[in-house]
C-alpha cells in the first residue's frame, strides 16, 4: 500500500490514524515476539541501525551517488546554527540530564553491583 494514496484520499487527518495504527501494531508485534526473555532487543537494534544508516546515506550527496541510492534534498545534516537549533540542543541536554536524575544514578550510583 502506497502512503501517498492514503494522504491523497483521506488527507493528513486520515494519515494520523494510519500512522497510529502502524506504530501500535509494530510495538505490539515486538512485545509478542519478545515475551519475557528479551530476545527481541537485538533485532530491534539492528533494524534501527539500518534505518539510521539509510537515512544518513540518503541525506548525503557523496554517499548516495557512490552507493547509487536516491539523494533526498533537505534530509541531511543541518549546518545552520539558528535559534531553533540552539533550542533543540538545549532541550536534548535537559532531557539527558533529567533521565540521569530520574534514574537515580546521581543520587545513588553504588546501588547496583554491576556499575
Amino acid at each position: 500500500m502506497n502512503i501517498t494514496i492514503i494522504k491523497s484520499t483521506y488527507g493528513y487527518i486520515g494519515f494520523i490514524p494510519f500512522a497510529i495504527f502502524v506504530i501500535i501494531g509494530s510495538s505490539n508485534a515486538v512485545n509478542l515476539t519478545d515475551g519475557l526473555d528479551g530476545l527481541a532487543t537485538v533485532p530491534v537494534i539492528l533494524v534501527a541501525a539500518c534505518f539510521a544508516f539509510i537515512s544518513y546515506v540518503t541525506g548525503n550527496i557523496v554517499f548516495s551517488n557512490y552507493l547509487q541510492i536516491p539523494y533526498i534534498e533537505g534530509t541531511g545534516e543541518d549546518t545552520k546554527d539558528d535559534d531553533y537549533q540552539k533550542f533543540r540542543k538545549i532541550l536534548t541536554l535537559l532531557v539527558c540530564i533529567s533521565f540521569l536524575i530520574s534514574s537515580g544514578y546521581w543520587i545513588n550510583p553504588y546501588s547496583s553491583p554491576y556499575l
